[in-house]
């Protein structure tokens, strides 16, 4: 997906996928939409998973315009956006810092328990 958006041609994806972004379904995203119709939706397209919510978008399956965002990203179009509302689709952790730099906007995830418990095995000393 990434590479089709940017027309980069030398992206070299991983053949597998991440159980979180697996397990975000158009159910899921269509639920928590209805329920903050008013929220801007953001999607991180992980390296290579970018998720079925990709394919859900590009389908019809999931109607609301979504912004497919990096990390940074999604960081930066929260903070100049006039919306105080986002649904975010992602692994949960990055909302800790979501709602440090935004304290006045609310950020909801698309599903509570989207945690990637290997994410949480790197750690500042395994990375020195």
């Amino acid at each position: 997906y990434v590479g089709q958006v940017t027309g980069r041609k030398n992206l070299f994806v991983w053949p597998g996928e991440c159980h979180v972004h697996a397990g975000i379904t158009a159910a899921d995203v269509n639920n928590i939409l209805q329920k903050y119709s008013s929220a801007e939706f953001m999607v991180h397209p992980e390296c290579g998973c970018t998720s079925s919510t990709l394919y859900n978008l590009a389908s019809g399956d999931i109607s609301k315009k979504a912004h497919i965002l990096s990390t940074e990203g999604m960081m930066q179009h929260a903070k100049k956006s006039d919306s105080s509302q986002f649904v975010v689709a992602t692994e949960t952790g990055i909302m800790y810092r979501m709602k440090k730099e935004n304290p006045d906007k609310m950020f909801i995830p698309v599903k509570e328990n989207a945690v990637c418990k290997y994410m949480k095995k790197i750690t500042i000393e395994k990375v020195v």
